[in-house]
């Protein structure tokens, strides 16, 4: 029954719903791998149904709250550190990792401030750098539908709106160098040429 092609969408999203929410739970748990997976599990019907939804669904909106709580702090960046936001480098050429302690700018201790905040307070030109690569790799992707047929196009689709979505709970740095990645796998792949119509 479960594989029928209008159920199996159903079984995933369930299965995904699960995911979340023994996610959510897992984490606060003091035992982590396999041997408290069954745990974790049997941890959503112990806390309620009801209470595990509301809780997803915080997470989920977790990135708004994060970006409309960026908008009332009143500090800014160095230059540096806008500059090495965006490079493709690993930290330890680049040097971001010696800056970053001290450069950056945290909700919370353990609350980072989203990629799309950042680029916000960074200003300048900086919005209309991160938005115009954004744009072109939204358009190189999308270019893979014809280039390459559904199985790429869907795969990098996934990829970079799971990328996307980080962006708004976690640093520009975390995410930047995945979404040039994407743009320059996406660009060679599109330049090889169409696919076959045969």
């Amino acid at each position: 029954l479960i594989f029928k092609r209008k159920t199996l969408p159903l079984f995933f999203l369930f299965l995904s719903a699960l995911s979340l929410a023994k996610v959510m739970l897992g984490r606060g748990q003091s035992t982590q791998g396999i041997s408290a997976i069954s745990e974790q599990f049997s941890l959503v019907w112990d806390v309620g149904i009801f209470n595990v939804f509301f809780m997803s669904l915080y997470n989920l909106a977790e990135g708004g709250l994060n970006i409309a709580n960026s908008f009332l702090i009143d500090q800014r960046h160095s230059e540096l550190y806008k500059i090495l936001s965006f490079s493709p480098l690993p930290s330890f050429i680049d040097g971001f990792s010696s800056i970053s302690e001290t450069e950056s700018i945290r909700l919370h201790t353990y609350v980072p401030m989203s990629g799309i905040s950042e680029v916000y307070l960074f200003g300048g030109v900086y919005p209309f750098v991160f938005y115009f690569f954004l744009y072109i790799i939204f358009v190189n992707v999308e270019r893979l539908r014809f280039t390459k047929g559904p199985g790429l196009y869907v795969l990098f689709s996934v990829i970079t709106l799971y990328s996307v979505s980080t962006l708004f709970s976690y640093s520009l740095r975390t995410t930047w160098k995945i979404m040039l990645l994407i743009l320059v796998v996406s660009f060679l792949l599109n330049l090889t040429g169409r696919k076959s119509l045969k």
